[in-house]
């Protein structure tokens, strides 16, 4: 980000308007490179340009993108980015005034549709999950995952539809900031190795080296996870399981929640404040969370939640604070979130460590008022010194806590 210039422009009405170079980073529109190919109408989709009529690119919004398939993909790729003839750079579809109406009539019937669905199945499963959380406990998780997320996807559509129709063209206004956003995040990772993707594969490398440990009767856990695991009755004697417990998962349904979670949040917090934070707020949320599991219960755990729920206090500090240079709904997407994690937990109580999550969230929301309080809240955090130092010894540390479990696992 360009450094701030001494003083503002003056606007016509005689008061200050911001500079220019005190804007987001993600607000310039040379952010987006320019095409080699003449102007057109066109629609661009992972990099390559479709040329296409106006009435083509119409009829494609109105079409929407179809099935989800197999593989997560769709029928048809998205309307995201277009081309115009009077532009050298592709553009958000929702700037354009000629498809704005196309828009906002294919996204009124989505959320309508999503609405409808997603609350017909949300209340069954609801109902699944208590019963599972007082009867089957082995098997609550699976139903109160399913509940959470139809939960907030029905949320999510209602509140989205409800935003459309009070106010249309604010509607657009925020669907274009977060395209722009999405952009800037993509392309902040640069060519640099992703440290949340290091993190996840050390838990997978983990996770798969415990299918080695052979299972001991009367096992807590599968395998005889308990070398490593929040073993509390042994953790005066064995302080290091504080840490080595956060990099063993109980399940394959466990881990794949774990890892779709980091890898959301982790590259928010990765992209969007400093590369050099993942490593460090992990580690600290894993030992926060850790820590008040201890205190809260005897119970036997394992899981990298506490680190993850670090990341995540760590955003909504950042949401925040630094509202003005994040686009609109980042920070209430975090907090309809987080009362879906709080679901979670009550309907699935007896699997979930609540206590971990209550302390990784603190730990990440006191390191991210600290961090951003120093930095005069300035995103993306400049780089220094100390922060490539913590980011190392973060790193090394990770890397050296994954070695130490698996010694003891095998």
């Amino acid at each position: 980000m360009a450094a701030e210039s001494e003083s503002g422009h003056e606007s016509k009405g005689g008061g200050t308007a911001l500079s220019l170079s005190a804007l987001p980073a993600w607000t310039d529109p040379a952010l987006i490179p320019e095409l080699t190919e003449p102007p057109q109408w066109g629609l661009l989709h992972e990099g390559k340009l479709q040329p296409m009529l106006l009435v083509d690119i119409l009829a494609r919004i109105d079409e929407g993108v179809g099935k989800v398939q197999w593989n997560g993909g769709t029928e048809r790729p998205n309307v995201v980015l277009v081309t115009r003839p009077d532009s050298t750079r592709p553009v958000p579809a929702v700037e354009c005034v000629e498809l704005q109406a196309a828009i906002l009539r294919r996204d009124e019937a989505l959320f309508t549709k999503e609405r409808l669905n997603n609350g017909l199945w949300f209340y069954p499963s609801l109902i699944i999950a208590i019963v599972a959380s007082g009867a089957f406990h082995t098997v609550a998780l699976l139903p109160a995952v399913l509940a959470m997320n139809f939960g907030a996807s029905h949320a999510e559509s209602w509140r989205a539809l409800h935003r459309l129709r009070a106010n249309p063209q604010q509607y657009l206004r925020d669907c274009a900031a977060q395209v722009r956003y999405s952009i800037w995040l993509s392309l902040a990772g640069g060519k640099a190795w992703s440290r949340t993707f290091a993190i996840v594969a050390l838990w997978v490398v983990v996770y798969v080296a415990q299918y080695f440990v052979p299972s001991q009767p009367g096992a807590v856990l599968s395998g005889d996870l308990a070398a490593a695991a929040l073993v509390k009755a042994s953790l005066a004697a064995e302080p290091w399981r504080l840490l080595t417990a956060s990099m063993m998962h109980g399940s394959i349904l466990h881990i794949i929640l774990n890892a779709s979670a980091m890898l959301s949040l982790g590259l928010l917090l990765e992209r969007g404040a400093h590369r050099h934070l993942v490593a460090p707020v992990w580690l600290v949320g894993s030992l926060a969370g850790s820590l008040f599991s201890w205190a809260a219960t005897p119970t036997t755990s394992v899981g990298a939640s506490g680190g993850i729920l670090a990341v995540f206090g760590f955003l909504l500090v950042m949401a925040h604070r630094c509202r003005a240079q994040l686009p609109p709904g980042f920070g209430s997407s975090l907090v309809r979130s987080l009362v879906m994690i709080g679901m979670l937990g009550i309907l699935a109580w007896n699997v979930i460590d609540n206590a971990a999550h209550v302390g990784g969230l603190l730990a990440g929301a006191a390191l991210s008022y600290g961090i951003l309080r120093a930095a005069k809240d300035k995103l993306p955090l400049p780089n220094s010194r100390p922060m490539t130092i913590a980011g190392r010894l973060g790193e090394v540390s990770l890397l050296a806590i994954a070695i130490f479990t698996l010694v003891k696992l095998l």
